[in-house]
């Protein structure tokens, strides 16, 4: 029996030394400091943090305000670390802020706001492809029209950065598509960035109950870009 206890004893100290024992991991508190509505920002993640995962979190930034990299302060255990994040940004509501979690060892504070935006704003140009046009009518809810675009190098409808737009889409009369006559196909897509945008998150879309006429709507939170509608395959 002395021996058989002898073996055991070694086999839990091997063990432990292994580090397989299971011991609880260290979080940490996160604080967000600071007024989200004098901000102009809300924060969005979780208020712990452990340096067994990077830390993520975004911000939805108000309207027509902005989030610059010198006005973010992170601090950990009291002491401010310029070095320990990342902020890479698409949209005022797409965006992904992250620490390192080599840093993390301690309560984490993050410090943000946003500030008016005075970049002037960007004008794209938006188009409708043939496959489209060929048996629809296409245009703005608003009326706007064509213009020449130069950044496109085309004729396009202009469409200012930040501005929500809504396109409706109408199958001409007397039109067959895909042997179902009078009915407008169901995969027509908005197409901006070199990617086709979500639906129900970067666009939304919306048929008739004839299906002869398709909508969408694009937030102001999406322009920042040149873009299409398509047909998706």
């Amino acid at each position: 029996m002395k021996i058989k206890s002898v073996i055991f004893i070694s086999f839990i100290s091997l063990f432990t030394l292994c580090g397989c024992s299971n011991q609880s991991h260290k979080t940490y508190n996160v604080k967000f400091e600071g007024d989200q509505t004098i901000n102009h920002l809300k924060y969005l993640g979780k208020n712990t943090a452990s340096s067994d995962d990077d830390f993520t979190m975004s911000f939805a930034i108000d309207y027509n305000y902005e989030l610059l990299i010198d006005n973010i302060n992170v601090s950990i255990n009291g002491i401010q670390n310029d070095d320990c994040w990342s902020f890479l940004y698409q949209t005022n509501v797409k965006n992904i802020f992250t620490i390192n979690k080599n840093f993390i060892n301690g309560d984490l504070s993050i410090n943000a706001f946003a500030t008016y935006r005075t970049s002037t704003p960007s004008e794209y140009g938006y188009i409708f492809d043939d496959e489209i046009t060929n048996i629809c009518d296409c245009r703005f809810s608003d009326d706007r029209q064509p213009k020449f675009i130069p950044t496109l190098d085309q004729v396009a409808y202009p469409v200012m950065e930040d501005d929500p737009i809504e396109v409706i889409i109408t199958l001409k009369d007397g039109i067959l598509y895909e042997g179902d006559a009078k009915r407008i196909m169901d995969n027509i897509w908005f197409r901006t960035n070199a990617r086709y945008t979500l639906l129900g998150e970067d666009f939304f879309k919306t048929y008739s109950n004839d299906f002869r006429e398709c909508r969408i709507r694009v937030p102001h939170y999406i322009i920042r870009d040149h873009g299409s509608f398509k047909v998706k395959s």
